[in-house]
């Protein structure tokens, strides 16, 4: 059954988690509508005008640990920037290794954080975690990607900037 799976496209989606539908760069990002860990009712629109990074991940999963104290680090670098917002996204239910909102305060993390964001993953065409779009501030999609480095900060930080001088310019 495996091998045969194997020679699929689907197989590798499956097994390497690489695949993601969703919109591609250079669309138009989805319209969501959530609730933050602090009751706040979100939606696209709430980040009008904003570089918007959206970080799809999982108290589950091992590489979301990893990655998200380098998203921290990346909020501070613009957490004094109305223009930026990041915002967590925790892609279901399954809180196997704790509860979303305890394990944000627990680890000290001060970007905004939707717990159940099953619906805007879905939305996005999320499969593998962790996974990051980035939105203009005219709400399109400018970058997408799997994982999240000590690197990927400046990385970011380039895509960011950029963005918010094609706004000014």
């Amino acid at each position: 059954m495996i091998r045969a799976m194997m020679g699929s496209a689907l197989g590798a989606c499956v097994l390497f988690a690489g695949c993601q539908g969703g919109p591609k760069v250079g669309e138009a990002a989805p319209s969501f509508e959530a609730t933050t860990s602090d009751g706040q009712l979100v939606d696209l629109a709430s980040y009008e005008g904003k570089v918007t990074v959206l970080d799809f991940w999982a108290t589950w999963c091992g590489r979301c640990v990893v990655a998200t104290p380098y998203v921290q680090r990346l909020h501070e670098q613009y957490a004094d920037d109305p223009r930026v917002a990041i915002v967590g996204v925790h892609k279901d239910t399954d809180y196997r290794k704790g509860e979303p909102a305890a394990y944000w305060a627990e680890k000290g993390y001060t970007f905004d954080m939707i717990p159940d964001g099953r619906a805007v993953a879905e939305a996005y065409g999320v499969a593998g975690l962790p996974h990051f779009v980035v939105i203009d501030g005219d709400g399109e999609v400018i970058h997408r990607q799997n994982g999240f480095g000590e690197d990927d900060i400046a990385a970011f930080g380039a895509i960011i900037d950029g963005a918010l001088e094609s706004a000014e310019g």
